[in-house]
């Protein structure tokens, strides 16, 4: 960060900007994009994007006609094996953040129409909160929530059926202030609540 030389290396290595792994070849890629129905006045950006990918520039296409690059699409929870376990923070933050991109991305699909643009295709197919909680309810989930507030939110009900709930709240951070944190572990220890701390690894 500092931008000084701490050593001499012999080697370094330096790793790709993208790292796209195309399914199929260009040429065919390029075929879906043209078999798909446009609007009469976009139709010539498409014919200039087909091009460029035709050429080897796709990178920056593949936002747009993603669809037409891969197959399938999926999630990071569509990787995540049986024995992994999920941590929710406050589901309804989740829930909040979720509805104001899906709101936002409709916005800009009409702005995009508006301007005669081409609509990128994640914003189109963009998985919603319920689609997130229908996967979900299939992993191993623990929802943590402050105890202030608790679950009010109807999609993660389920998790006081079939996972683990754990009500919590905020503590302000001690710093270098020992005594503060000795005085809190004392009166937990004294009204037999179960405390937890939790350290980072440093490396």
């Amino acid at each position: 960060m500092s931008q000084r030389t701490t050593e001499m290396l012999k080697m370094a290595e330096i790793f790709p900007a993208y790292e796209f792994l195309l399914e199929s070849d260009l040429a065919t890629i390029c075929e879906r994009i043209e078999s798909k129905s446009y609007p009469k006045s976009i139709y010539e950006k498409v014919a200039e994007d087909i091009q460029q990918i035709k050429n080897g520039d796709y990178i920056h296409k593949i936002d747009k006609y993603f669809d037409s690059f891969y197959e399938q699409t999926n999630t990071v929870l569509d990787y995540l094996a049986e024995d992994f376990i999920i941590c929710l923070d406050e589901v309804q933050k989740i829930k909040s953040r979720a509805e104001a991109i899906a709101k936002d991305n409709q916005n800009l699909i009409q702005e995009l129409i508006e301007k005669n643009k081409i609509v990128p295709t994640g914003f189109v197919t963009q998985q919603d909160y319920l689609d997130f909680c229908d996967k979900i309810k299939t992993k191993q989930t623990i929802y943590l929530e402050k105890q202030d507030i608790g679950f009010v939110d109807k999609q993660s009900m389920h998790a006081k059926r079939n996972g683990y709930s754990f009500s919590y709240r905020e503590v302000n951070f001690f710093r270098s202030s020992m005594d503060l944190l000795f005085q809190k572990l004392q009166k937990a220890m004294a009204s037999t609540k179960q405390t937890v701390i939790l350290r980072r690894k440093r490396r």
